[in-house]
C-alpha cells in the first residue's frame, strides 16, 4: 500500500503565503509608525520636504519587504536557469541504464544552485516511499515557478504512459530548454528599453529642475517687480500682467515635485516588468528613482 504524502509537504506553499501576509502587514505598520514619527517632530514648513519625509517613511517600511521578495524572484529564476541541466543529468543517468529515481537520487549530490535543495527534498520524499507522483506535485509547488510545474506533469505523464522513458525524457529536456533560451533571448531584447525608462526618467528630472532653477527666480524677479512698480504706475500697467501677479513659484515647484515622483514609482514599475516579468522586481527601480527625486530637489529647494 503506498504512503500518502504528509500534509506539511502539500501546505508548505500556503505557509509561504502566510508570512508574506504578515511581512506585508509589518511593512505596513513599520511604514505608518515612521511616517508619524517624522511628520510629528519635523520642524520643515516646506511643502516639498514634508512630501519627501512622508516618502522615506514608506520606504523605511517597504525595503525590507522588497529585499525578501528580490530575494525570492533571484530564487525562482536560479531554479528555471538550471531546469534544463537538472534534467539533461536526469536524461544522462537514464541513458545508462539507471531508473528515473537513481537519477533522481544521483542529481541530488550535484550543484544545480537555487534548484539544489529542492531536488534533494524531492529525492528525499522518493526515497520515503511516497508515490512518485505525488513527490512531483510537491516538487512544482516548492519550486512555485511555471517551468517547474511544467516539467512535473510532464515527467508524471511520461511515467504514467510507460515504456522506454529515455526519448520523453529528450523531448521534455529539449522543450524546457527551448523555454530558457527563448526568455533569456527576450530579457536581452528588451534591455535596451530599460535603459529608456531610466533616460527618459533623468530627462524629465532635469527639465523639471531647470525650470524650478532658472524660470521660478525671474519670474519671482518680476512679480517683486511689479509690486514695487505698483504704486507709482498705471492703474491699468498690473491688471496687464496680472497672470505673473497671481502666479505662485512653491504650487509650480510642488507640481514639478509631484510629477517627478509619479514619473519615478510607474517608471520604475514599468523597469521590472519589463526586465524580469515581475512588478515586484521594479520596486528596487522605484526605490532608486524616488531616492534620486528627493535629494534632487531638496537639494535645490
Amino acid at each position: 500500500m503506498e504512503k500518502t504524502i504528509p500534509k506539511q509537504f502539500l501546505l508548505a506553499p500556503k505557509r509561504e503565503t502566510s508570512k508574506n501576509t504578515i511581512i506585508i502587514a509589518a511593512s505596513a505598520v513599520v511604514s505608518a509608525a515612521s511616517i508619524v514619527f517624522l511628520l510629528l517632530f519635523s520642524q520643515t514648513e516646506s511643502q516639498i520636504t514634508k512630501s519627501a519625509e512622508f516618502i522615506i517613511g514608506i520606504l523605511i517600511g517597504i525595503i525590507p519587504f522588497t529585499v525578501i521578495q528580490l530575494r525570492e524572484v533571484k530564487r525562482k529564476d536560479g531554479i528555471d536557469k538550471n531546469m534544463p541541466l537538472f534534467l539533461l543529468a536526469l536524461l544522462s543517468g537514464v541513458k545508462t541504464g539507471a531508473q528515473i529515481q537513481d537519477s533522481i537520487k544521483s542529481a541530488a549530490t550535484r550543484n544545480f544552485g537555487s534548484l539544489t535543495r529542492e531536488i534533494k527534498n524531492l529525492n528525499a520524499t522518493i526515497g520515503s516511499g511516497f508515490p512518485i507522483a505525488d513527490c512531483f506535485e510537491v516538487f512544482a509547488l516548492r519550486c512555485g515557478t511555471k517551468i517547474s510545474k511544467r516539467v512535473a506533469t510532464l515527467l508524471e505523464i511520461s511515467l504514467n504512459m510507460g515504456g522506454d522513458i529515455t526519448q520523453e525524457l529528450e523531448l521534455i529536456q529539449k522543450h524546457i530548454a527551448e523555454m530558457a533560451e527563448l526568455e533569456k533571448s527576450r530579457k536581452s531584447s528588451l534591455s535596451p528599453y530599460v535603459y529608456t525608462v531610466y533616460i527618459a526618467f533623468f530627462v524629465f528630472l532635469a527639465i523639471a529642475l531647470l525650470l524650478t532653477i532658472n524660470f521660478v527666480p525671474e519670474i519671482e524677479k518680476i512679480k517683486a517687480g511689479f509690486d514695487t512698480a505698483a504704486p507709482t504706475s498705471g492703474s491699468n500697467s498690473p491688471e496687464l500682467f496680472s497672470a505673473i501677479k497671481s502666479f505662485d513659484p512653491a504650487l509650480l515647484k510642488s507640481m514639478m515635485y509631484n510629477m517627478a515622483i509619479i514619473e519615478s514609482v510607474f517608471g520604475g514599475l514599468a523597469v521590472g516588468k519589463i526586465g524580469s516579468s515581475n512588478y515586484i522586481a521594479g520596486i528596487k527601480h522605484v526605490i532608486i528613482m524616488l531616492v534620486i527625486t528627493i535629494i534632487s530637489f531638496t537639494l535645490v529647494g
